[in-house]
This record gives structure tokens, C-alpha cells and sequence, in this order.
């Protein structure tokens, strides 16, 4: 496998800060600096979650920022060490399920599940708080 990576941009993204991925000559993705107006837009209170293969590692940057705006689910109710995709050493967590905080994460978990893919799905179970947790910790929301 042979990954490049060539400058783009996309709306999503920060002009001039956006790479798209090819594998083997076909597109799989991007990777870039969030927008600073979709990044003020995803602080909003209410319930979201975003899942899915990052393609990124928790030391990533791409992991920071998402991690600066939403809760990842693993880290807040998963145990033990999570890995997602099965080749190699099965050593890396590069699939995410992060959520807001009108949400608590239960349990999360991932899998070994040999379906149709070369990653494992990552499961939480999810409580919706009607008080965002931010509010529940004394910080001033306003809504």
C-alpha cells in the first residue's frame, strides 16, 4: 500500500491547511484544520455525536482538536486498552465514537468483530443529561 497526501481545500477545513489522503491512487480522505467558524458552530449544547475511522491517533492533532470540542467516548467509560483495527500488532485506536456534553458515555467498547472491514466497531451505550455536564460542574452555560 502506497498512501500520498497532496494539498486541497475543502469548506470544512482551514484554507491552506487541508491535505487529501490517496491509497494506492484512490482518494480514502482528508485531513486538515477544522474551519475556526465550524469549530464555534460544533460548541453548541446540543446532543451531538460523531463517529466513525479518523484515521488518527489519540496523539494526533486531528484527535486534539476534536477532543478540545467533544467528549471521546473510550476515555470516559471504556477499560482496559481498545484497539480498532485488527492488522499488524493490533495496537492502534485510530476509530472514535466522541460526543457532547448533553451526553455521558456508559460503557464503551470495541469488538472483535470480523464483518465486512479491517477495524472493529467501537459501541457505547450513551445517557442523555437534560444539564449539560458543563453546567453540572459549575461553569456558567448559557443557552
Amino acid at each position: 500500500m502506497t498512501f500520498t497526501y497532496e494539498k486541497a481545500e475543502k469548506p470544512f477545513t482551514h484554507p491552506g491547511m487541508t491535505a487529501k489522503i490517496t491509497m494506492d491512487g484512490h482518494e480514502i480522505g482528508y485531513i486538515g484544520r477544522l474551519a475556526h467558524d465550524l469549530a464555534a458552530e460544533l460548541a453548541i449544547e446540543k446532543p451531538v455525536i460523531l463517529c466513525g475511522d479518523l484515521n488518527s491517533l489519540p496523539s494526533s492533532y486531528s484527535y486534539h482538536q476534536l477532543s478540545q470540542l467533544l467528549t471521546d467516548a473510550f476515555l470516559e467509560s471504556g477499560s482496559g486498552y481498545m484497539y480498532t483495527i485488527r492488522g499488524g500488532w493490533r495496537l492502534l485506536r485510530i476509530d472514535y465514537l466522541f460526543h457532547s456534553s448533553r451526553l455521558r458515555s456508559i460503557e464503551t467498547f470495541s469488538p472483535r468483530q470480523e464483518l465486512c472491514s479491517d477495524h472493529n466497531p467501537v459501541i457505547a451505550r450513551l445517557q442523555y443529561n437534560p444539564i449539560p455536564m458543563s453546567a453540572q460542574d459549575g461553569a456558567e452555560v448559557i443557552e
